[in-house]
């Protein structure tokens, strides 16, 4: 499947009027859907939207199509989906600034199908400088991400835990934190 094909599901599916989108707010206005990002890999595509609902409030998504052979050519299903509204997407909890502290960090969701961990998420600056991501897993490999409007977003065959490294312009590590998903079982 191509990738305009695969987007083409994704958008169909945000505007899709037969399922509960609606009923939470967050059925998508076709024409205001914007691809933030994209990673492609041979039988993944993953991408972050931004968008306005039918009901004014702007919001951020993830999701993943992974290509399932198995279950007939062609066929893609929604593997993993990640949703929040935009103004919300650098709030942070009392508990969080005391876990963190004053340095930079990352506020993530993730989901796992087939060995893949889509991780979207953004930055919490605290007044740093942060350029790019590091993410380094217990095992598989390691990807670097640049910032844009404090996004991270990650596609990797890999297993938590996993560190992330935080570095600024200069390639200096500000931060540095060790996540775990709360559903995430080590064998």
């Amino acid at each position: 499947m191509s990738l305009d094909t695969s987007k083409q599901k994704l958008i169909a599916h945000l505007t899709n009027t037969q399922t509960k989108r609606e009923e939470r707010g967050c059925l998508a206005q076709a024409e205001t859907i914007l691809f933030l990002k994209e990673k492609v890999l041979p039988d993944v595509h993953a991408y972050a939207v931004r968008y306005t609902s039918t009901t004014g409030q702007q919001w951020d998504e993830a999701h993943c199509f992974l290509h399932a052979p198995h279950e007939g050519a062609g066929v893609w299903i929604t593997s993993v989906g990640i949703r929040g509204k935009t103004a919300d997407r650098f709030v942070a909890t009392e508990e969080e600034h005391t876990v963190h502290g004053s340095k930079p960090w990352l506020k993530l969701s993730g989901g796992e199908r087939d060995g893949y961990w889509l991780v979207y998420g953004h930055v919490i600056t605290n007044g740093y400088d942060v350029a790019h991501v590091r993410m380094i897993p217990a095992s598989g490999q390691m990807e670097e991400e640049e910032i844009h409007d404090g996004l991270v977003f990650l596609l990797s065959r890999c297993s938590p835990p996993i560190t992330f490294e935080l570095y600024d312009r200069a390639h200096i590590v500000v931060g540095k934190q060790v996540w775990t998903p709360l559903f995430h079982n080590e064998e």
